[in-house]
């Protein structure tokens, strides 16, 4: 895989190793043709790209990621206080 050095860092996926980074057509190309004459260093971003993908795309990870984000809401906080301030 080749992506732009914005997407790997957004992916925070280390270039060389889970992808190839580059900024330009020139770049691209380039990047790509290494990967298509290597067998070893295809090999082995495949490998570590298909880690990061199941790491990142794990269901239970993403749903705990997504109700830390809904509990970190203001509306959802202010919400369980009232509820804690009338129970107690």
């Amino acid at each position: 895989m080749v992506t732009t050095g914005l997407i790997a860092g957004q992916l925070g996926w280390q270039p060389g190793r889970d992808l190839m980074v580059a900024d330009d057509a020139e770049g691209f190309a380039a990047a790509y043709i290494r990967l298509s004459r290597d067998a070893a260093l295809w090999d082995g971003v495949r490998s570590s790209a298909l880690v990061r993908c199941a790491e990142d795309c794990d269901p239970a990870a993403f749903c705990a990621t997504v109700s830390a984000l809904v509990e970190s809401l203001p509306a959802r906080r202010a919400k369980r206080q009232v509820l804690h301030e009338a129970r107690g």
